[in-house]
């Protein structure tokens, strides 16, 4: 146990984070999955996302994921061509837009829900760069992880390329999915 951190919040939060890292890297386990939940709603908007994904990918605790992702559906303010996280206003200032939609995003990937959802999530995580940038790294990390599943969903297509000089043909291959 670390000095600085004592309270069963900040153990969750730590916990939280290092269950989605070992998830990420492939790793799943349920190790404190408990103790993190029973603080759910102390977690801020993001870490609550982060938790559902965590539950969802295990099955003894596949009530509680289908509570949790209800609260977060109904955050996300949708219209025919965007679906945008609405942050509760206490999380405002502590909760950047872009990490949160990335999330957001990719847990609707992990529920498989309907193309045009995933479409308007997409949409609207594009639509917060600013000047072609996300912002700071950690957002743009975010982001990049979402876009890169949703990428990873889709069928590569087929498609072939030219290069001229003028009205010479230099190259010209063709790329297979």
């Amino acid at each position: 146990s670390t000095p600085w951190c004592t309270s069963d919040l900040c153990k969750a939060k730590l916990r939280l984070h290092a269950l989605a890292a070992l998830a990420a890297a492939g790793d799943r386990r349920t190790t404190f999955l408990s103790a993190i939940d029973a603080q759910r709603d102390k977690l801020t908007f993001a870490d609550q996302v982060r938790l559902a994904r965590l539950l969802r990918a295990s099955p003894a605790y596949a009530d509680r994921a289908s509570t949790l992702a209800k609260s977060i559906d109904d955050r996300i303010a949708t219209s025919a061509r965007v679906a945008i996280v609405n942050l509760p206003a206490r999380y405002g200032w502590h909760e950047t837009p872009v990490v949160t939609q990335a999330l957001v995003l990719q847990f609707a990937l992990d529920r498989n829900l309907p193309q045009e959802t995933v479409d308007a999530l997409t949409r609207s995580l594009l639509g917060l760069r600013r000047n072609g940038s996300f912002g700071c790294a950690c957002a743009t990390a975010a982001a990049l992880d979402a876009l890169v599943a949703v990428t990873a969903r889709e069928a590569a297509a087929n498609f072939s390329a030219t290069a001229q000089l003028g009205t010479t043909t230099l190259a010209r291959t063709t790329f297979g999915g």
